[in-house]
């Protein structure tokens, strides 16, 4: 199968271009033909060349601020010379799929009409604007053969909960458990190993809905409380377009007096070894998140997770026996929480072991795999709605 991959993601920070790696890499291994269409070379053109993939490059900007005309305009007139190149790209490669990683790149799903070839894009973003989620839906349902939210939440909120025979519900993986082995992967102390140090961190590029501003004031709050041994740490990148953001968080870390406890580790690939070296996990979404990676991967390593409730994660894990979650922006809750799991060292231990089981009994890669096969073998050689139960979940 030759199967092409269209995403305008071009990190490995984040979550929706890490997803998509994975399903690459299990193409290739599976001994199909993958193409990769990214919007300039990158870190991860490099990745994917690497690992086997044909690497295609076609410049384009993808739609971010919706409140900036000149954003939007520079990306309405550059579209159609973009689909019009992919389309040329999938004839040309003689690709029998198109896969586009997120809803928001449709264009992709209009090259796929325009050169005959089946489409499923993934759904793996809530826009806040309701009359966005409405015309981003409809042109889904208009081009894409098949439209995959990565969460119940996902099509409840970002496709309006719409019922229809193309859409079907498709959890990502959870994490790598010969990677994500509590017992087997050395931790990344920090700080050092001085006696009594306990570590909370998070992991998320340094964007602003990721809450990092209210990590830091929940670690002020617990040192006002008394608790003058813990240690703080962000793994996470700064990310183009937000270099004011990342400045700001260091001066709420400097004018809370927070120094000396805080550390910035930057972008990092040894994910499983940070969070071994952590008392508690930290995830704090400002807006809905619709199945975010790390909640599995803090799980996978049976750690006690603190987050917000926000999309897909109480899917994921349950409240309260495998994570604390409050509602968005509740810091007397996530403070509260946090002395109760530092004041209990036994009740977070029970905790992060009931959250592995709970997310390995719910989202193994080899369950994940079988509705791929099932949703990929569906479009290309049938292209009809198969009857429910036959792939993925029904929403």
């Amino acid at each position: 199968m030759r199967i092409c991959f269209y995403s305008s993601g071009n990190s490995l920070q984040g979550g929706a271009e890490r997803s998509q790696a994975r399903i690459v890499q299990y193409r290739i291994d599976c001994g199909d033909e993958v193409h990769v269409v990214l919007p300039a070379k990158s870190e991860l053109t490099d990745h994917y060349r690497r690992i086997g993939a044909t690497m295609h490059v076609i410049h384009w900007q993808h739609l971010q601020r919706l409140t900036d005309p000149v954003h939007v305009l520079r990306y309405l007139f550059g579209w159609p010379v973009i689909t019009l190149r992919l389309c040329r790209l999938l004839r040309r490669e003689r690709i029998d799929l198109l896969h586009v990683n997120e809803i928001l790149d449709f264009q992709g799903l209009v090259a796929a009409r325009l050169a005959g070839v089946p489409c499923a894009t993934y759904v793996r973003i809530i826009l806040p604007s309701r009359l966005m989620r409405y015309v981003v839906r409809t042109i889904a349902l208009a081009f894409a053969d098949r439209v995959v939210p990565v969460s119940h939440a996902t099509h409840r909120l970002a496709l309006g909960g719409v019922q229809n025979p193309r859409v079907c519900v498709i959890h990502n993986p959870g994490a790598d458990l010969s990677v994500f082995d509590p017992k087997q992967v050395k931790p990344i102390h920090s700080f050092g190993t001085t006696a009594n140090v306990r570590v909370i961190g998070m992991v998320a590029k340094l964007v602003r809905e990721k809450g990092h501003l209210i990590f830091v004031e929940l670690a002020g709050r617990l040192r006002d409380r008394g608790y003058d041994n813990l240690r703080y740490v962000i793994v996470g990148g700064e990310v183009p377009g937000h270099q004011a953001y990342a400045g700001e968080l260091r001066d709420a870390v400097r004018a809370r007096g927070l120094d000396p406890v805080f550390q910035f580790a930057g972008q990092q690939r040894n994910i499983a070894g940070y969070l071994a070296g952590w008392d508690i996990v930290c995830h704090l979404p400002l807006v809905e998140d619709c199945f975010p990676g790390v909640i599995l991967e803090a799980a996978a390593m049976q750690r006690p997770i603190l987050s917000f409730v926000s999309g897909g994660i109480t899917e994921q894990v349950t409240h309260p026996d495998s994570a604390r979650l409050v509602p968005i922006g509740d810091i007397d809750a996530l403070t509260r929480h946090a002395a109760e799991l530092l004041d209990n060292p036994d009740k977070a231990v029970h905790m992060g072991q009931h959250a592995r089981d709970e997310v390995t009994a719910k989202f193994s890669i080899e369950k994940n795999r079988r509705q791929l096969d099932r949703l990929y073998d569906e479009l290309v050689h049938h292209r009809h709605p198969l009857r429910p139960g036959e792939r993925g979940e029904q929403p």
